[in-house]
């Protein structure tokens, strides 16, 4: 009978990473990339609930202008 292998759980419970496990290096962990690709989000990501987008507050206090978020260009404010 030849070597028996066991498989290794690399499950770190961490929403933020992608684990995987290497035949020479054993458990690994990549980040977990949270781009929207939307400007009017910020992203982020919480080791409990994974990857989070909050609204960018544009208003830029000035009442002469209209604040508003274009998911390409991000805040924009026009007289």
């Amino acid at each position: 009978m030849g070597c028996i292998y066991k498989c290794m759980d690399c499950d770190d419970n961490d929403k933020c990473t992608e684990e995987y496990c290497d035949i020479k290096e054993g458990c690994m962990y990549v980040d977990t990339e949270c781009c929207d690709n939307n400007e009017c989000t910020t992203d982020s990501c919480d080791p409990k609930n994974g990857c989070e987008y909050d609204y960018v507050d544009c208003d830029d206090d000035d009442k002469c202008t209209d604040d508003h978020c274009d998911c390409v260009l991000g805040c924009t404010h026009d007289p």
